[in-house]
């Protein structure tokens, strides 16, 4: 059973088989026709109209002149796949698949074909090709407004294509997340609906298609069933279009909501969110957990991605006492992470700007990294993004904020729930938002020292986020430094 719901078939709008080689005729002609596919013969210099239209493209292997298949599979790329047509080789003997596999090999233009189907099994071919998920067409004369952003001619088709239900969209830019290169919000007009023209906005994220097709698998396995449906975007899977290198999720817009860093550090609202993440956004993957025996350190190392810190961050680490180099420190943390924690479903990268706030509500985005792992990291994650982005913009003064967080990640801060601070303290709103967040944390471990650990691997990470072009290492350094703290304080084992 499938974990969301398949895309429309665009059957009748892309019927076309583009033929390019001999004519299709004979028992492949009539096993076509019988299910509503229409072969036609390819013109030498295929249009956009006929990539647009067409639902395949067929490449037929010629032995006497091998080569010819892999000029034309070359010639066809990318623009078959940005508009969504298929390509299937089809060959006349065993040998000639045995030979085309092998020209083929290295081919990068011809990596997302399927094996080469023989002609003398025309129901096999004819089969594929009605069965194929080739999306919308383009619509060429949709109008495409841009407010503050410029659109790639790849991603500009993606969207004529996500959108060709409209007569117009205007698209408006939003802060990028850490997984994707494009993120917008969309205003369309419908075409035909019985509705109104007017739908409300829709968020796309236009990102790398091996990165799209991992988050719609994510959300349909973690997230669907999970997680209640006014916390979380709904993807509209008809509007999900893939291309040649890139593909497009569209979802619902969550409208009139600031992210969670934004209620924290501007409004001092971030309490009742964090209510909100962890008893209703989160509490299905909860549910699902359970305490197993293993190493939450190899688990989170294993599942989620880190950048070694730069050398420039670990030399001015060391004028704030560490000193282990980062293989170190990580086999520190191996060896002394308790020998059991409790293993959910998790969002995987809940930095704050992850957590969309809307009134009382806590709204999960980004769904690239859900999987199962250390309930914990979660909490760790949200726990370092909340006291680290940003900060140094907020208090200015750098022996400020440098206090604030060794207070914070000193190790018995870490082990308690830290005192409540007074409102006129540097950092008030985001000391108590980390309060709330250890409340949950530490009420939840099954062994003394798991939160230590994950939130000294969080640190971990964060130090390897500089970037030598345009930042200052200090706050990484930091880091850093509080990193290897933690993992000095966990226990030895046995």
């Amino acid at each position: 059973m499938p974990s969301v719901e398949p895309q429309f078939d665009y059957q009748d709008e892309r019927v076309a088989v583009l033929c390019i080689g001999p004519p299709v005729a004979g028992n492949l002609e009539t096993e076509l026709k019988q299910r509503r596919l229409a072969p036609k013969a390819a013109t030498a210099q295929i249009s956009r109209t006929d990539f647009s239209l067409c639902r395949a493209l067929l490449f037929h292997f010629d032995s006497t002149n091998p080569q010819r298949i892999v000029n034309d599979i070359k010639a066809t790329y990318p623009d078959a796949l940005n508009h969504g047509a298929k390509r299937v080789a089809v060959v006349d003997t065993e040998q000639d698949v045995v030979t085309l596999q092998a020209l083929l090999v290295g081919v990068t233009e011809a990596t997302e074909m399927p094996p080469p189907f023989l002609a003398t099994l025309p129901f096999n071919i004819a089969e594929h090709l009605a069965r194929a998920v080739v999306g919308p067409s383009e619509h060429a004369s949709l109008e495409i407004k841009t407010a503050g952003t410029e659109l790639s001619p790849e991603g500009e088709l993606l969207l004529r294509r996500a959108f060709a239900d409209c007569k117009s969209i205007l698209v408006e830019p939003l802060v990028p997340g850490f997984s994707t290169d494009n993120v917008l919000c969309v205003h369309a007009t419908l075409e035909l609906s019985n509705a109104g023209p007017w739908p409300l906005p829709f968020f796309v994220k236009i990102d790398v298609l091996e990165k799209v097709n991992k988050e719609l698998r994510c959300y349909g396995e973690f997230v669907r069933f999970y997680v209640p449906f006014n916390l979380r975007p709904d993807f509209d899977s008809r509007r999900k279009v893939s291309g040649a290198t890139r593909g497009v999720l569209v979802s619902n817009f969550v409208e009139d909501a600031a992210s969670l860093l934004e209620e924290v550090v501007e409004r001092g609202r971030g309490v009742h969110a964090l209510h909100s993440l962890f008893e209703d956004a989160m509490r299905g993957w909860r549910l699902q957990g359970k305490s197993v025996s293993g190493n939450c350190i190899e688990q989170a190392l294993t599942k989620f991605k880190w950048h070694e810190p730069h050398t420039a961050v670990v030399a001015l680490a060391e004028t704030f006492g560490a000193r282990r180099s980062p293989e170190d420190l990580v086999k520190l943390l191996k060896a002394r992470c308790p020998l059991t924690y409790f293993d959910a479903p998790i969002h995987g990268d809940l930095h704050a700007r992850n957590v969309q706030v809307r009134g009382s509500d806590a709204i999960l985005i980004d769904f690239l990294s859900t999987d199962r792992g250390p309930m914990l990291w979660d909490h760790a994650a949200l726990d370092v993004s909340l006291m680290f982005d940003g900060l140094k913009k907020e208090i200015k003064a750098e022996s400020e904020w440098d206090f604030i967080l060794m207070a914070t990640y000193q190790p018995g801060a870490i082990t308690r729930v830290p005192t409540p601070v007074h409102r006129t303290e540097p950092g008030y709103r985001r000391l108590m938002a980390t309060r709330k967040v250890r409340h949950y944390a530490l009420a939840e471990q099954v062994s003394d020292g798991e939160y230590t650990a994950l939130v000294a691997l969080q640190l971990l990470r964060r130090s390897g986020y500089y970037d030598p072009k345009d930042e200052d290492p200090h706050e990484y350094a930091r880091a850093y430094a509080l990193a290897e703290a933690l993992a000095c304080t966990l226990t030895k084992r046995d």
